[in-house]
């Protein structure tokens, strides 16, 4: 739970939790190298349990510390266009609660849809849904939706992803990176270059973004894949990332962006609207 702060009850000491969380996860990885054969094969059940540890510890704590940040500000906390100066609106709250089935609603939605194109369109509506809803329903409501589509439901709406357990930790990495990209372009509208232009405010989110993205799938590969393995695996990725994974979080990011600015601009008071 996350509950509503202040920057000062935050305070800089919270920065401990995430640094415990990669400490703890990165001397996982230490010890058990798996860059080496000792874990077994590509996606052997001993690699798995490595990728839950290092999941539960660095990426948890990692998407904990950006939820609990953006709920310092209650202005972003109350939904697009219902906040009202002065007030402190709940983080917990129905709208929270039904924005997490949306998103997870969506998900997998995505997920079906994008399996016959072999486009990644859940990615797209994750990219939406991270502007408008901000961290907390977007990483909560994607872990559901990605664990219900790439584990029970696999067979019918993932895309080369066969149902396994695993499914409940790397979900926990992909929300982590989401829960920071909610964050970040929340952050990135209160600065100059987003009021000059939202076109290059998203670009420079998306600048911000975009290596924590891909940095930790490649942590996902690395432990997943002895190295042999592991480096024609990577090369492909980027390849395949460079090629479209930008264009769809961009064109799902403006999307969202744009929402969640008419709803804002909508809820204006007519003198703010000219």
């Amino acid at each position: 739970m996350i509950p509503p702060m202040s920057e000062e009850k935050l305070g800089k000491k919270s920065i401990i939790v995430p640094i415990i969380g990669w400490i703890i996860g990165i001397i996982a990885l230490l010890i058990s190298k798996p860059w080496t054969p000792a874990l077994g094969p590509s996606y052997s059940p001993a690699r798995m349990g490595i990728v839950a540890i290092f999941s539960v510890t660095a990426c948890l704590s990692f998407a904990w510390y950006w939820c609990a940040k953006w709920a310092t500000r209650p202005e972003w906390v109350a939904p697009p266009g219902r906040y009202v100066p002065g007030a402190k609106p709940k983080v917990w709250s129905t709208y929270t609660y039904a924005g997490i089935g949306i998103v997870a609603a969506l998900f997998i939605a995505a997920s079906a849809a994008g399996a016959p194109m072999k486009v990644d369109l859940a990615g797209l509506v994750v990219a939406a849904c991270a502007p408008y809803f901000g961290p907390v329903i977007t990483a909560i409501g994607m872990y559901i939706g990605e664990v219900l589509a790439y584990g029970p439901l696999a067979l019918s709406v993932a895309w080369g992803v066969s149902p396994s357990p695993e499914a409940l930790a790397y979900a926990i990495l992909d929300a982590s990176i989401w829960a920071y990209a909610g964050y970040v372009i929340f952050w990135i509208r209160d600065t100059r270059i987003y009021k000059k232009s939202s076109l290059l405010g998203i670009l420079a989110a998306m600048a911000l973004i975009e290596p924590v993205h891909y940095g930790f799938w490649y942590i996902y590969y690395f432990i997943d894949n002895p190295w042999e393995a592991f480096v024609p695996l990577a090369w492909v990725n980027l390849v395949t990332w460079v090629a479209w994974a930008p264009i769809l979080v961009f064109i799902g990011m403006t999307a969202g962006d744009s929402l969640y600015r008419s709803r804002i601009l909508a809820a204006a008071p007519t003198s703010e609207k000219r």
